[in-house]
C-alpha cells in the first residue's frame, strides 16, 4: 500500500478483502466492476463499489446484510458531480429524488469513478449481453497495468464456477496479493456464497 496524505491508495489486498466482504451483500446476478476508496463518518463507509446494477458505498466492518450503507440503482442515476470543498472532494450522484452524497474521494480517482459510473448508466440504458470484463481497481499505477480478473457470477449447481473462483483466489495468494489469512477468509466467503 502507498500512503498519499491522509489517504491510502487501494491495493490488490484491499480489493480482495472488499470483494470477499461484499459477496454476501450482492444481489443475484450482480457483479462488481470497480472499487475505489471513499470516506464518510455517518454512515461509516470505507469503499465504493460500482456493479453492473448499482453504485454502493459500503464498509467491511459490519455483519453481512448491513455492509451496504448507501446505494443508487443504475437506472436512477441522472448525473455524477464531484464537489470540491476546501481540501476534500465529495462525490454526489444526482437522481430524480435529488443528490445522494457518498463521501470524500481522492482527486486522482475522479476520472476513474466517473468513467465506471457513466459506463453503468450506458449499460442500463442500452442493455446488451457483454462478456465479463476485468475487475478494475483504482490504484496508483495505470488501470490497464493493474486489472484483475472479474469474479464469475455463481450459477446454481455449477461446481466449475466455484473451482474457477477458488483458483483465481489461489493465484492471487501465490502472487502475494493475499496473505494466508486473507486467502482463507476469501475462500470461505466464496464457498458460502456459492453454496
Amino acid at each position: 500500500m502507498v500512503q498519499s496524505g491522509a489517504w491510502i491508495i487501494a491495493s490488490r489486498v484491499d480489493t480482495a478483502v472488499w470483494q470477499a466482504g461484499m459477496a454476501s451483500d450482492l444481489l443475484p446476478g450482480e457483479s462488481v466492476t470497480a472499487f475505489a476508496h471513499i470516506f464518510r463518518f455517518k454512515p461509516v463507509m470505507e469503499a465504493l463499489a460500482i456493479t453492473n446494477r448499482r453504485v454502493i458505498g459500503f464498509t467491511t466492518v459490519l455483519q453481512p446484510g448491513k455492509k451496504v450503507r448507501i446505494e443508487v440503482r443504475g437506472e436512477d442515476i441522472r448525473s455524477v458531480e464531484f464537489v470540491r470543498k476546501r481540501v476534500t472532494t465529495k462525490l454526489h450522484i444526482h437522481t430524480d429524488r435529488g443528490p445522494v452524497l457518498f463521501g470524500d474521494v481522492m482527486d486522482q480517482e475522479e476520472d476513474f469513478i466517473r468513467e465506471h459510473i457513466e459506463q453503468l448508466r450506458r449499460d442500463i440504458a442500452q442493455p446488451r449481453r457483454r462478456q465479463a470484463e476485468p475487475l478494475r481497481v483504482s490504484l496508483e499505477k495505470p488501470p490497464s497495468a493493474t486489472a484483475l480478473p472479474s469474479s464469475p457470477t455463481p450459477q446454481d449447481g455449477n461446481s466449475t464456477v466455484l473451482s474457477d473462483e477458488i483458483a483465481r483466489l489461489a493465484d492471487m495468494h501465490q502472487k502475494g496479493w493475499l496473505d494466508d489469512d486473507e486467502f482463507r477468509a476469501a475462500k470461505r466467503a466464496v464457498i458460502s456464497r456459492m453454496s
